[in-house]
C-alpha cells in the first residue's frame, strides 16, 4: 500500500511539549546527548505532518557500536530505507517518532545545514510550506522527490 503525504492539524504546542519530552527520554535512555531534534518540528513556522524527527550523527568508526546500543532500545524502522551511512529507528510514541543515526560527513549529513537555512530564511519557509500544502493528501514518493527538488541544490548543496 502507498504511503500518502498529510499534514496534521495538531497543536503545535502539543508537539512541541512531547518532542522535548522524547528528546529528553531518547539522551536519558541511551546516554548520547548528541540527539537532536531535526525536521519541522524543529523550526518555528513550519507546519509538518505530526511527526516528531531525532537524529544523531557519529563517525562512521563509532556507527557500528552507537546502532548495537540503540538495537537494544529500539526497534528498526523497516519501512524506511537504511544503509551503513544511516539507520531509521522507531521511537515508541502516540506521534509517529523516528530516531535516524547518521554517519558525519556522509551524504545524509544535511540537518545542521536544513535546519539553519530554514530558521533564517522566511520566504524558504514559505515556499517549503507551500509545497507541503500543494503535496498534501498526494503519495509521499511524490512529495519527497518534489521536497528534495525544493530543499536539494539550496540546503544540500556542501557536499
Amino acid at each position: 500500500m502507498k504511503e500518502t503525504f498529510r499534514l496534521s492539524s495538531l497543536d503545535p504546542e502539543i508537539l512541541r511539549a512531547e518532542q522535548i519530552a522524547l528528546l529528553d527520554e531518547l539522551r536519558t535512555l541511551t546516554g548520547f546527548a548528541a540527539i537532536k531534534a531535526v525536521g519541522s518540528t524543529a523550526v518555528p513556522g513550519l507546519i509538518g505532518k505530526g511527526d516528531l524527527d531525532f537524529a544523531m550523527g557519529a563517525d562512521r568508526r563509532e556507527v557500528s557500536t552507537l546502532a548495537a546500543a540503540l538495537d537494544r532500545c529500539f526497534e528498526r524502522d523497516d519501512t524506511r530505507q537504511s544503509n551503513e551511512d544511516f539507520i531509521y529507528y522507531r521511537v515508541p510514541s502516540e506521534y509517529d517518532a523516528t530516531l535516524l543515526l547518521y554517519v558525519l560527513g556522509s551524504a545524509y549529513d544535511v540537518f545542521d545545514p536544513f535546519l539553519k537555512r530554514m530558521q533564517a530564511d522566511p520566504d524558504l519557509r514559505s515556499s517549503y510550506n507551500a509545497l507541503k500544502r500543494e503535496w498534501d493528501g498526494k503519495p509521499m514518493d511524490a512529495y519527497r522527490e518534489a521536497k528534495a527538488k525544493l530543499l536539494g541544490s539550496l540546503i544540500f548543496s556542501h557536499h
